[in-house]
């Protein structure tokens, strides 16, 4: 019984820290200049829901000022929940990301088969997207944090070294980097995409439809995830660092 007080009070006591963590960061950026989107971008989503968590802002002002915007999905997104086939979860986490590309009015939309969890440098998926890369030649490639704190996240950066000299500019955008206490932060290179008031109510709403897609057993097919990082997720502000 103690040993269960001190868990869920160690927990509380953590998840106070992020909040925190999080008004900080929210205070800090309000002078941070504007993103500025160029005529061809491409976002690596490790997977089925980053790309809207982290970019929809982003992705709604591109599609609005008619640039071209690439989306690679690049695991499987098998890992999100334990009772089901992996092909079961496959098609309707990929299904998910259709549909909301379909709410986006994005038609450039691919699929890589990178096994979730498992991501590596020497997997034969790394040629496809290599390959890819090279037939979009995007202006602009935007990656998940580096202090994401999860393995298919921090991977990405790794992933595309090879083709660096090739891309004008890098920027990371944030999914779980609200949810760990890094604080090494780069205040310098830090931009913004402040959103109106319509990319934002239209932001929840495609985070809601991500989070309220269930499994018979009433899991989000996504998997569960924490409150806070959710909240971070649709303030009115979308954080990105440029990296290149």
């Amino acid at each position: 019984m103690v040993m269960e007080l001190f868990v869920s009070l160690k927990h509380k006591i953590k998840n106070v820290m992020r909040y925190l963590r999080v008004k900080y960061i929210s205070l800090k950026i309000l002078g941070k200049p504007d993103i500025q989107i160029r005529k061809r971008i491409l976002i690596l989503a490790p997977h089925p829901d980053d790309e809207s968590i982290g970019c929809c802002g982003l992705i709604q002002r591109a599609i609005k000022e008619r640039k071209d915007v690439y989306i690679i999905i690049l695991t499987d997104g098998s890992a999100s929940l334990d009772d089901y086939a992996k092909n079961q979860i496959i098609n309707e986490r990929r299904s998910l990301a259709r549909n909301v590309a379909d709410r986006l009015n994005i038609t450039k939309l691919f699929f890589l088969d990178f096994p979730d969890g498992k991501m590596r440098l020497n997997h034969p998926e790394v040629e496809k997207l290599h390959t890819l890369m090279k037939e979009i030649h995007p202006e602009q490639v935007f990656i998940p944090s580096h202090l994401e704190g999860w393995s298919d996240h921090v991977i990405v950066k790794r992933l595309i070294k090879e083709l660096w000299s090739d891309i004008s500019e890098v920027y990371e955008y944030c999914v779980w980097f609200w949810y760990y206490f890094s604080l090494r932060i780069d205040w310098k290179s830090t931009y913004v995409l402040r959103m109106t008031r319509n990319e934002h109510r239209n932001k929840k709403r495609i985070l809601e439809y991500y989070t309220s897609s269930l499994s018979p057993q009433g899991n989000p097919w996504i998997g569960v995830l924490p409150s806070i990082l959710l909240r971070a997720n649709i303030q009115k502000d979308e954080l990105y660092f440029k990296i290149k």
